[in-house]
């Protein structure tokens, strides 16, 4: 996707986040922009991860830290992460306080601090990048061509838990369009999209660093967005508007299939996915009671930038 405003909000924040570190935060927070094994290590569990943790940081460094990740969200997906991690302190308490990790050798803890960033390349490069990480939040951003092609793929948004005393539900649109889109369909539609009774433990191309054809789920399973007519189709059109709404550039939903593994209803475990050439959305909804989500959008063909790097190697090859 081409919007010179948005690499270049993302480029000032780099540069200002960049300035506000001292020399060995710096190394600790950049990386060159081929060390793929930074680069496309990402995940959604606790554990150790590349790049600098928010909780190594004085208060107005984190701040930084978080004009950064404005810019390669929506309000509505920037929204959603800040919550998300304030979430860590809540699943803290409930699992009985295990708090801040401490000192250079310290054990893993739940705290809204325990996010980390990493930046690859710089600014102008003929590709660069940054990523916001930590439980449950993965965002993922790559600029090619200097100040021209932006993409926002893998982006990962999860909660635990997602309902808090009945009352309180974070992820909740993502769920509630899905299941009614599961209820209004016809028995015959039904039958294409319910794939199995059962759901799977979690989203199944998990933190797959490339979704080729080994990483994939069946393209073939399902039922065809173009072929739901009615309530069913203004459903489908809906949740893939919302989903739409949390990644900075418009997406391609060409083709797209719906598939649904597991209970249709909110409290049992159940999983769904859109898939198509240009766009692969997973939610699974089945840890804890049902009550713990992960949620991902991503491009099979453009996942850090892998379509705008090959076009941009081929364009230079050619002028060369």
């Amino acid at each position: 996707m081409r919007d010179p405003k948005l690499v270049i909000d993302t480029a000032i924040a780099v540069e200002r986040l960049v300035g506000a570190l001292d020399v060995q935060q710096r190394r600790r927070a950049c990386f060159a922009f081929d060390e793929d094994e930074h680069r496309r290590d990402w995940h959604y569990i606790p554990r150790a991860r590349p790049g600098l943790c928010l909780a190594d940081l004085r208060p107005e460094q984190q701040k930084v830290v978080f004009d950064l990740l404005r810019t390669g969200t929506t309000t509505t997906s920037f929204a959603t992460a800040c919550l998300v991690m304030a979430l860590e302190d809540v699943l803290d308490d409930h699992e009985g306080g295990r708090g801040p990790r401490r000192g250079k050798q310290r054990p893993w803890g739940r705290h809204r601090a325990e996010y980390h960033v990493a930046m690859f390349g710089e600014p102008g490069d003929h590709a660069w990048g940054w990523r916001v990480e930590g439980h449950h939040v993965s965002v993922n951003v790559t600029i090619v061509g200097g100040q021209t092609d932006i993409a926002v793929t893998p982006q990962f948004l999860g909660a635990n838990p997602t309902t808090l005393e009945g009352a309180y539900r974070l992820l909740a649109p993502e769920q509630d369009l899905a299941l009614a889109l599961v209820e209004a369909m016809t028995t015959g539609e039904r039958k294409h999209a319910i794939v199995s009774d059962v759901a799977p433990d979690d989203i199944l191309t998990t933190n797959a660093p490339r979704l080729d054809a080994s990483a994939l789920p069946n393209a073939d399973e399902g039922i065809a967005v173009d072929d739901l007519t009615g309530e069913p189709r203004a459903i489908a059109d809906a949740l893939l508007d919302h989903y739409a709404r949390r990644v900075p550039e418009a997406v391609d939903a060409t083709g797209v299939r719906f598939v649904f593994a597991g209970e249709p209803q909110p409290a049992r475990p159940h999983y769904y996915r859109i898939q198509g050439a240009r766009l692969l959305i997973e939610y699974d909804n089945t840890q804890d009671g049902a009550n713990h989500v992960h949620t991902v959008v991503r491009d099979p063909a453009n996942d850090f930038g892998d379509d705008l790097l090959r076009r941009h190697r081929a364009e230079h090859h050619h002028a060369g």
